[in-house]
């Protein structure tokens, strides 16, 4: 789909459960990682977006070759 944007918005704090987005949750990868494999796989984005505060996360998010 053409002119389609997937936009992830992952925060690096949470009351609830700290760094949650950083636990390994399936097959050894975090929770941010299985987010971004799973727009790739079921959206036809032309960019996925990763939308975030927390350095680490950038980082994640840009070794997945996409747009921080």
């Amino acid at each position: 789909m053409k002119n389609s944007y997937c936009i992830i918005p992952v925060r690096g704090g949470s009351k609830g459960l700290p760094r949650k987005n950083l636990l390994k949750i399936y097959k050894n990868i975090s929770l941010l990682e299985w987010t971004i494999d799973q727009a790739k796989k079921v959206y036809e984005c032309e960019k996925i977006i990763v939308s975030t505060e927390d350095c680490e996360l950038k980082n994640i998010a840009a070794a997945s070759d996409l747009r921080v």
